[in-house]
Order: C-alpha cells, then sequence, then structure tokens
C-alpha cells in the first residue's frame, strides 16, 4: 500500500483508539483486508460484560485489557491472512504473536517510545518475531496533533 493510504488507516486507528475509557493510554488498531475494503477495529479495554470501573486506574489494570491489536483480529472473526494492521502503539510480544499466528503480513505503527519503558524488552521482542515470521515491519513517522509521550 501507499504511504497515502497508510496515513489514511493511521487516521482510523486514532480515532478508533479515543474509543479507549484507559485514562493513562488509548490505543487503536485497524487490520484492513489486501483489497482495502475489509476491515476490523479494536481499542484497549476491558472484555465484553465487564465493567469499565476503577480497576481502569489499578496499577495491574493491564492484567484485564484487551490489548487492541488482538481485539481488531478478534473482532474480524475471518481469515486474515495476507492483510495489514495498523497500531497507534507500538505492539507487544503478546500481540506480535497473535498478529503472525492471524497470518497479517505487514504491520504499521509509530516508533517505540524514544525513553525505555516497562515496554521495552517487549517491543524489541516483537520487532524480532516479526523479522524471523517474515512479518515487514514499517515505521510511520506522521503523528496526531499530540505531545510525544513515553509507553505507559
Amino acid at each position: 500500500m501507499s504511504d497515502k493510504w497508510d496515513s489514511r488507516f493511521m487516521t482510523i486507528a486514532r480515532a478508533v483508539a479515543s474509543w479507549s475509557k484507559d485514562p493513562q493510554a488509548q490505543v487503536g488498531a485497524v487490520v484492513v483486508g489486501p483489497n482495502r475494503r475489509s476491515m476490523s477495529w479494536g481499542f484497549n479495554g476491558f472484555p465484553a460484560g465487564v465493567a469499565d470501573d476503577d480497576r481502569l486506574w489499578h496499577e495491574d489494570k493491564n492484567e484485564w485489557m484487551v490489548h487492541a491489536e488482538l481485539n481488531s483480529i478478534l473482532n474480524a472473526r475471518r481469515d486474515l491472512t495476507g492483510w495489514t494492521l495498523y497500531c497507534t502503539k507500538f505492539p507487544c510480544s503478546h500481540c506480535a504473536l497473535a498478529i503472525v499466528q492471524a497470518g497479517i503480513v505487514r504491520v504499521v505503527t509509530y516508533p517505540m517510545a524514544k525513553t525505555p519503558s516497562k515496554w521495552t524488552e517487549s517491543h524489541l521482542r516483537s520487532m524480532e518475531v516479526f523479522k524471523e515470521a517474515g512479518v515487514e515491519l514499517i515505521i510511520h513517522h506522521e503523528r496526531a496533533q499530540e505531545p510525544e509521550t513515553p509507553d505507559e
């Protein structure tokens, strides 16, 4: 796909991220078919049926969260072989495994945070997984009008 299409789908992923109720890290992901007509999206949040309550503020909230990338894969409910995933945060290693297993061949995302965080090791492992599995990783540098902050 062209940079024009990558920018368009990253804009959609940013819009989907705004649907998350996570007060610290809103993440969005969109998986798009090779024809650019089939699409599925997801944002980080608690599973369906689990209340968006004060756990959103707890330190262990990630133990309750379904990541945006996984939500977009699960919401697709179809074979994703040959598809592209667009996400607003660099995928963690667990999501990278799901991305590869789903047959997604291309990931477009923003760069990893410049400041080391609790996610740095996981992001580096994701890069290894993508490389070994032959998933094309595209770092998209066009940013939304928002300040750069390290990953939570």
